[in-house]
């Protein structure tokens, strides 16, 4: 099984697509945490520990770092008037048609934590200042790598539910 994904910045307004799983790209710490999210969603799907009857909806709860499906959905599902997105799928030529029919184009640098998107994390992942500050980080670049860690952790703690 092979999932693809892309961070896009979209021109037109985005609705729900069969076959497609889409992401308000705010709440993806980077490439690593996307990554993740669907290495895991794959093993949980071979071992049969799969918390969703369907790998994309699997990709969603992976991301959302908790095992409630309807939490995930309402939490990183589709919001209207997003523009930046990731969009994932398991057949490429789906994320190409999906890349044009709403103007789309690849930006990388959408995934990149700036100190809003830092606090949104944060927010989003319940994760405090606090648990941050016991690495004793130097600078913003060390704070934004264990955050990332931090969320990685949680997605990996659902393997153990």
């Amino acid at each position: 099984m092979q999932l693809y994904y892309k961070p896009l910045r979209c021109n037109k307004r985005i609705s729900f697509e069969n076959g497609i799983q889409i992401v308000d790209a705010r709440l993806v710490a980077e490439k690593e945490h996307v990554e993740h999210a669907i290495a895991q969603a794959i093993k949980a799907f071979k071992r049969g520990k799969n918390i969703a009857r369907d790998i994309l909806v699997e990709v969603l709860v992976r991301l959302s770092g908790q095992r409630q499906i309807k939490y995930a959905i309402e939490k990183f599902g589709l919001k209207s008037n997003v523009q930046d997105v990731v969009v994932i799928s398991t057949n490429k030529n789906r994320l190409e048609e999906f890349k044009k029919k709403y103007s789309c184009r690849e930006l990388g640098d959408i995934l990149k934590i700036d100190e809003n998107k830092f606090n949104i994390l944060k927010k989003t992942f319940d994760i405090s200042d606090r648990e941050i500050e016991i690495y004793k980080p130097k600078d913003f670049k060390e704070k934004v790598e264990i955050l990332k860690r931090l969320i990685i952790e949680k997605i990996a703690l659902l393997n153990l539910d």
